[in-house]
């Protein structure tokens, strides 16, 4: 009877969320449509790159793409995608570096206020675990991604930096947070007709934005100076990641957390989902670079010879420059695009 009683009373609660009974206004709830547990995540997506292939504005190269049509934009985006991939999906990249590839994600990428195509190389990368001791001496598990793999994810990234003339592809792994104080990052997943999806660039737009509207009520409620940029918005197969990237120790936990869920919560009322946020903590690394300054692309050459892979990072050029800058030069001359890359042509 005790066992029939508290069925009855969770079937009752559960309706009470999903229904929305007793709430406060009409807004949709903030409810958990979908559960994860993020040691799936992290075994399913250990890492992730995140890259474009628009070039940087920095770099002086293809200034024409960003007036460019819609169209016009994706068809070159579609073309180089094929130069580094084959037609059956294949990383070829990856393949030449020795990476293990799980997938590539085609979706909407954000920074300093504007939206891109953007993509994630998805990889199966070899993770150390050991044990250690927080700050409380507990013992604890921590896990972190082999160096050898971590410096074939830097150098994949290089590559796509040097060849399309961007400035940073950086890496990223999802972590479990062991407490609070940990979290820096926060995973947005939604479900629309019962399935889970990657935002649109609508939708990664408005979210982009609600994270600058939180992210300049805090810096005038505490004197800080952050950017909207510190907070990024990484595609995920079910949603969208919000990491931070700033360099502020002060931001993370609970301060990251307020900024972060509000503006997912606000997300959620103006398009009218209903979704969940997870909470992690987050490893990454990559080379940036300044065009302006280094306008051979320099820090991407000397960090592949300080590593020991100048020679493979020169077959990578060799192998996917020539083809890339054979595209370049058909989108110059049909559209009028500027100049072309001057670290390609071989």
């Amino acid at each position: 009877m005790k066992k029939f009683t508290s069925l009855i009373l969770i079937l009752i609660l559960l309706s009470t969320a999903v229904l929305g009974l007793g709430a406060r206004d009409s807004r949709p709830l903030f409810v958990s449509i979908v559960k994860m547990d993020l040691q799936q995540v992290e075994d399913k997506y250990p890492t992730h790159v995140s890259w474009e292939v628009a070039p940087s504005t920095s770099s002086g190269v293809l200034q024409g793409y960003f007036t460019a049509s819609a169209e016009e934009q994706l068809e070159y985006v579609h073309k180089v995608r094929d130069v580094l991939f084959s037609k059956d999906g294949r990383d070829l990249l990856a393949d030449k570096i020795g990476l293990s590839a799980n997938s590539l994600l085609e979706a909407p990428g954000y920074y300093n206020g504007s939206t891109s195509y953007g993509f994630q190389s998805l990889f199966d990368v070899k993770i150390n675990r050991s044990l250690s001791l927080d700050d409380e001496g507990r013992n604890i598990i921590v896990s972190t991604v082999d160096p050898a793999d971590a410096d074939r994810l830097m150098l994949y990234g290089s590559v796509i930096c040097y060849l399309l003339a961007q400035e940073g592809a950086p890496w990223n792994r999802f972590r479990t947070a062991k407490t609070p104080d940990e979290v820096t990052g926060t995973y947005l997943l939604i479900k629309d007709e019962n399935r889970n999806r990657p935002l649109s660039n609508e939708e990664i737009t408005i979210l982009g934005k609600e994270v600058q509207t939180v992210v300049e009520e805090f810096n005038r409620a505490s004197g800080k100076e952050m950017s909207a940029d510190d907070i990024a918005l990484i595609s995920r197969p079910g949603g969208v990641s919000l990491a931070y990237v700033g360099w502020d120790e002060d931001i993370h936990g609970s301060i990251y957390t307020g900024l972060t869920h509000e503006a997912c919560d606000r997300f959620l009322r103006r398009c009218k989902l209903q979704g969940q946020v997870e909470d992690y903590r987050h490893e990454s690394d990559g080379v940036w670079g300044d065009w302006a300054s280094d306008p051979n692309g320099e820090i991407y050459t000397s960090w592949a010879r300080e590593a020991g892979f100048e020679e493979l990072f020169e077959e990578c050029i060799r192998t996917f420059g020539p083809a890339i800058w054979t595209i370049q030069k058909d989108f110059c001359s049909r559209y009028g695009w500027g100049e072309l890359s001057r670290t390609v042509r071989l």
